[in-house]
């Protein structure tokens, strides 16, 4: 009987000290968990902010468009900022791409027109490469527009000048003021050539450079000069195969031999060249 009496007692005590413990953590003090806070926007001004996106796909009957960007910020009246951007056309059958990419964009409420400042970069898939500070891209009629300095290259070719266009569609880059090229020389040292002219648009596809508003042309030790000129390319687009001048043209060669040619002066010329960089004709 006593031995009963005692595993109940001993029970019962094991019982009031568990009772006890949990008594004891219910009433210890809680540590707060602090609340979550939503991550701060970079912009107080906007209503959303998004990182590593990509705009929606816009697809024409020829060609797809895509906006990419590293952080986006949306606005109440609509319009968006965008961050490291990136607008990448692909043509139907990938035959062609063209890329812009610039450090900020921003885009109005339902406009068309994406606005880029800092770096900007035009990339064309034939090798085109075109800089500045601040452009536009109008996705309604494909062309790229900046007003200030702008420096191109493609292949052996590179320049400068003031403002330009490019329309991707017809593959034209026009310079738009004070227009200076540099071509190096070929493989087999032919072809340098140092140019300037008010203006000049290069039409990649359909292979001619036109030259307005007084151009200059220093290649081969001879000087070319006239009102407008055109540069018929070959077939690779690589060298010129014929050189309209038009308005005024004439033809200098400094430090000619005895008998050869000084200079040549006419309303037009038409220049035909062979394979070596020169004129035959």
């Amino acid at each position: 009987m006593a031995l009963w009496r005692r595993r109940v007692r001993l029970l019962i005590a094991v019982l009031a000290l568990a009772f006890a413990a949990v008594v004891a953590r219910q009433l210890r003090p809680r540590v707060p968990v602090p609340p979550h806070l939503p991550s701060a926007r970079t912009d107080p001004a906007a209503v959303a902010e998004v990182t590593d996106g990509r705009l929606e796909r816009i697809t024409f009957s020829r060609q797809d468009v895509s906006v990419d960007f590293r952080r986006q910020l949306l606005y109440p009246d609509g319009s968006m900022k965008l961050f490291a951007v990136k607008i990448k056309t692909d043509e139907r059958g990938g035959t062609r791409t063209f890329t812009v990419t610039g450090n900020e964009g921003h885009v109005g409420e339902k406009e068309s027109v994406l606005t880029l400042d800092g770096d900007v970069q035009v990339v064309a898939s034939d090798g085109l490469t075109v800089r500045t500070e601040h452009a536009t891209y109008d996705g309604r009629d494909g062309f790229v527009r900046a007003p200030g300095p702008v420096q191109f290259s493609r292949g052996r070719t590179k320049g400068s000048g003031l403002g330009m266009t490019y329309d991707k569609n017809r593959d034209v880059l026009d310079v738009l003021q004070n227009a200076v090229l540099s071509i190096a020389p070929d493989s087999n040292g032919a072809g340098g050539t140092e140019i300037t002219s008010a203006a000049v648009e290069f039409a990649r596809r359909d292979r001619y450079t036109r030259f307005d508003n007084g151009v200059r042309i220093v290649r081969g030790g001879e000087t070319i000069e006239a009102g407008n000129a055109t540069a018929y390319l070959t077939e690779d687009g690589e060298r010129i195969d014929t050189l309209d001048l038009r308005d005024n043209a004439r033809i200098t060669v400094p430090g000619a031999a005895a008998g050869g040619l000084q200079s040549l002066a006419g309303s037009t010329m038409n220049l035909k060249y062979g394979s070596d960089g020169q004129a035959r004709q």
